[in-house]
């Protein structure tokens, strides 16, 4: 474990055993749990059970006895609650905290943007680190500039800068600041509660830069809802909000047009007197999520690749939408959005909706096989987040084309059960299921069977079931009162759940055409008796 001497230690020299960021990842997701075998920790967390152990060992030493975590035949709980974790990393000391490289340039790169510069000798100094870490962090800070077309250049005798692309760098900064504050509801920022010590500093340094900024960033924030007349998702709030700020800090940086990898988007909205600024901000707006939708730039190619993909997974999961050229749009929508977006190297995620995979298995695997679909052409490959979002909107888009007056399963009812009780059974599946019924036999009509056109046989006795079975007649053996069982065999089938729409068009030729108000309510009981009465 890591022991270092820093001036952020109550003593300066005092030694101390610091705890790392995945120390506290792996506290926050067990207090979150509250019991999880070690196992799963690993997998989790990608470690070894060796690693997770030392780990829990080493937060036990950290944390109060009432909150230590108990391991018992390979199972750890925790007593802590979100609100006691909070408690602890917000009084939790820098001395007793090892920021990761990634935090430590992150402070970095603000220092450049507001300032100009940044000393490093002085703060690693600060920071107590050795000129070994500089040197390394140095090196890891130039590489990672390189995909936001950035560099590191030396002023003498102030220390280092980054030049490069404007709107890039803007975008960089606002990558970092989105994790560690938050929006209230008067557009004000906050800092995150649950940021580290390392976080905390790099809140402050953006905390000086919002004394100057924040109100007019506001206001620039109000003037374009108003002209835009939509409502951004939070995650889109924020970053919109953080880039205005950091728009007002260098208004006069700019000096080009953004780079785009699929096409560059309208530019309908004009805030500012430089017409690059008003492009800037355009293709911010066009990767951001708002209600309603903006509209996003017609890319042939990129339509080609989400048509080609849109098809695959029609094909795959057997779909026919009658509502195609929307679904395909909000698809088309997306995927402009997420793939601009990576490009930025800007990530919006959606950590509340977790799990989808367990939801809607078939078409989450779907989705999941075409994951690097978009990689060849785009350098776009989908994450969890998308899988989740693409697997949601064709739900949505199968839920909604659930269309009355389809055709629907042809069955054969076999029973001998009487007209009364049998209507009951029919009108207990149609709460179900859409299907008609195109003959009611009974176990000496079977014969008939051979001339009918139909899809499923439904019997709901074993005798019957017996004599299809010798006949060599597949059927469906059916429980006269339903069970979970039954209507899980049916779904297992393809068997269409009820439908809850008309097609608007269809539906309006129908009726409107001439016909008189009697004819016109025959029409309905015959055709849609099933939802009129």
């Amino acid at each position: 474990m890591y022991i270092r001497k820093s001036p952020f230690c109550r003593e300066r020299n005092e030694k101390i055993m610091a705890l790392y960021p995945e120390n506290l990842r792996l506290l926050n997701y067990i207090q979150d749990q509250k019991s999880v075998s070690i196992k799963q920790l690993a997998l989790y967390f990608k470690k070894e059970v060796s690693s997770i152990r030392k780990e829990i060992h080493h937060l036990n030493q950290e944390l109060p006895s009432r909150f230590q975590m108990e391991v018992h035949n390979n199972q750890v709980t925790s007593a802590m609650n979100y609100s006691d974790y909070l408690h602890f990393i917000q009084n939790l000391e820098m001395s007793l905290y090892l920021p990761s490289i990634r935090e430590r340039i992150a402070v970095i790169i603000l220092l450049c943007f507001q300032n100009g510069y940044a000393n490093l000798s002085r703060l690693y100094s600060e920071w107590g680190f050795s000129l070994t870490t500089k040197k390394k962090d140095t090196r890891y800070l130039k590489t990672y500039l390189v995909p936001y077309g950035l560099e590191l250049v030396v002023l003498r005798k102030k220390g280092i800068a980054i030049q490069g692309d404007e709107f890039q760098f803007r975008l960089s900064v606002s990558g970092l600041l989105l994790q560690i504050a938050e929006v209230g509801e008067d557009l004000k920022f906050y800092e995150r509660l649950a940021n580290s010590p390392f976080e905390h500093l790099l809140y402050s340094h953006f905390s000086d830069m919002l004394q100057e900024t924040e109100e007019r960033a506001i206001q620039l924030y109000r003037r374009i809802l108003d002209t835009i007349k939509a409502v951004p998702s939070y995650p889109s709030k924020k970053l919109l909000l953080i880039y205005l700020v950091l728009h007002c800090c260098h208004k006069e940086h700019l000096h080009e047009s953004p780079k785009f990898l699929i096409a560059a988007p309208d530019t309908p909205f004009s805030f500012s007197d430089s017409a690059f600024e008003n492009d800037a901000i355009n293709h911010i707006l066009s990767i951001l999520d708002f209600r309603p939708a903006l509209a996003v730039p017609q890319s042939p190619a990129l339509e080609a690749d989400v048509r080609g993909f849109f098809q695959s997974v029609c094909s795959e999961l057997n779909l026919n939408f009658y509502t195609e050229r929307q679904v395909f749009q909000e698809l088309y929508t997306y995927l402009y959005k997420k793939i601009s977006a990576h490009f930025y190297h800007i990530e919006l995620s959606d950590k509340l909706v977790k799990h989808t995979e367990q939801h809607e298995r078939e078409i989450y695997a779907c989705i999941s096989e075409y994951a690097s679909f978009f990689l060849k052409n785009w350098q776009f490959q989908m994450n969890q987040d998308h899988i989740s979002a693409i697997t949601l909107m064709m739900k949505k888009w199968i839920l909604r084309n659930k269309i009355i007056g389809r055709e629907k399963m042809r069955l054969i009812l076999i029973t001998n059960t009487i007209q009364e009780k049998l209507e009951y059974f029919v009108e207990t599946l149609k709460e179900y299921f859409d299907f008609k019924i195109v003959a009611v036999l009974d176990i000496n009509e079977l014969y008939q069977i051979e001339t009918l056109s139909y899809q499923h046989i439904i019997t709901l006795s074993d005798r019957t079931s017996l004599v299809l079975e010798k006949l060599g007649f597949p059927y469906i053996r059916l429980h006269f009162f339903l069970t979970d069982s039954d209507i899980s065999i049916l779904k297992g089938l393809g068997f269409p759940t009820r439908a809850s729409r008309f097609i608007a068009h269809n539906f309006i030729s129908q009726i409107y055409s001439g016909c008189s108000e009697k004819d016109a309510e025959e029409y309905l009981l015959e055709n849609y008796g099933d939802y009129f009465i």
